[in-house]
């Protein structure tokens, strides 16, 4: 019973602390062991900062709510665009292969999304490739 109080109350304080950038990170931490790709995916569009941080809050309530993963909400209401997702996606293949790192990811995905480009052509522009 201790537990479902401090369960419930955990909550109540994120419902509250909703504008506060460091909600998503303590609830992408709470899973444990080697994260799942929606977990990346999301992590990695939040790292990159491709949507606003709101649109990230309103996405993970509502997962919660539904019970569905946040990517799948963050593509299905459609605040993740099909060739963002595109994006995402080949950047997750492209750090699960051991071909970037991550930092380069994100750098790749920014340039990317902001130019119209591939993943691979955002990153040409950090000598990726040559």
């Amino acid at each position: 019973m201790l537990q479902q109080q401090a369960s419930r109350s955990y909550r109540h304080v994120d419902a509250n602390r909703k504008s506060d950038p460091s909600v998503w990170k303590q609830r992408l931490a709470q899973e444990t062991g080697k994260p799942k790709q929606d977990d990346t995916l999301t992590n990695l569009l939040v790292k990159a900062r491709l949507i606003p941080q709101q649109d990230i809050c309103d996405a993970m309530e509502m997962a919660e709510s539904h019970g569905q993963p946040v990517d799948q909400v963050l593509f299905t209401s459609g605040i993740v665009s099909e060739e963002l997702r595109q994006l995402l996606l080949r950047a997750v293949n492209f750090i699960e292969r051991g071909l970037v790192s991550e930092a380069l990811a994100i750098d790749g995905l920014q340039v990317a999304h902001r130019k119209g480009l591939t993943f691979e052509s955002g990153l040409a522009y950090f000598g990726w490739g040559w």
